[in-house]
This record gives C-alpha cells, sequence and structure tokens, in this order.
C-alpha cells in the first residue's frame, strides 16, 4: 500500500487549515487593531483629563462614560473630579473669609493700639522767651 495518498491528504488538510488561518487572521486582526485602539484611545482621555485636573481643570469631561471596566474608571473619575471641584470651592470660600477676619481683626487691633496709647505731653519749649 503506497503512502502518497496519505500525504496528499495530510498536505491538503494543511493548506486548508493554513488557509483558514489566514482568512481568520486577516478577519480578527483589524477587529482586535480596532478594539485595542478604542480602549487605548478611551484611556489617553482619562489620562489627559486627570493631568488637566491635577492642574486645576475642573471641567475636564470625558462625554458619555460607558458601562465596561474603563467606563468605570471613566464614572469613578468624574466623582472624583465632582468632589475635588466642591473642596476647592469650599477651601476657596473659607479662604476668602479667613482674609476679611485677618483685615477686620488687623483694623481693630491697630483702633485698639491707637485708643491704648496716652495722648503725648506737650513738649517744653526749649527756646528762651
Amino acid at each position: 500500500m503506497s503512502t502518497r495518498p496519505m500525504v496528499m491528504v495530510r498536505h491538503r488538510i494543511a493548506s486548508a487549515t493554513l488557509g483558514v488561518l489566514a482568512l481568520a487572521l486577516v478577519v480578527i486582526l483589524p477587529v482586535v487593531v480596532r478594539l485595542l485602539g478604542n480602549w487605548t484611545g478611551r484611556l489617553d482621555k482619562l489620562a489627559s483629563a486627570s493631568r488637566r485636573l491635577a492642574g486645576g481643570d475642573f471641567e475636564a469631561d470625558l462625554g458619555p462614560v460607558r458601562v465596561d471596566e474603563i467606563g468605570q474608571v471613566g464614572h469613578a473619575f468624574e466623582e472624583m473630579r465632582s468632589a475635588v471641584r466642591a473642596r476647592d470651592a469650599s477651601l476657596r470660600e473659607f479662604n476668602s473669609s479667613l482674609q476679611h477676619k485677618v483685615e477686620e481683626r488687623t483694623r481693630d487691633l491697630a483702633r485698639a493700639l491707637d485708643e491704648a496709647q496716652p495722648p503725648a505731653a506737650p513738649r517744653a519749649s526749649s527756646s528762651p522767651i
């Protein structure tokens, strides 16, 4: 019995398998590249918004947030941004209030010092009359 027909069958199976794999690669690779590009783009947007927030820009909006894992991070970022903005506004208000209190207390202290000083005694004249 000849092994030639078996070798040919194996060769055809190998060729068909390679063809299917090549076709799958041609179909799947663009989908994977697109998905990765989408994910990395969303992560870049999140990183950029984080840098803007660190610089004091509380309006760094991420746009619509999805429900996947990156979306969960985006939602947490939005919550953090809102909390940081509220704390910043509160601190600015407190700072302004404190500034006014310091100015008021400084005026009160200056007034109290002026009132506490005895009136100056008239100086004796050194010129003979």
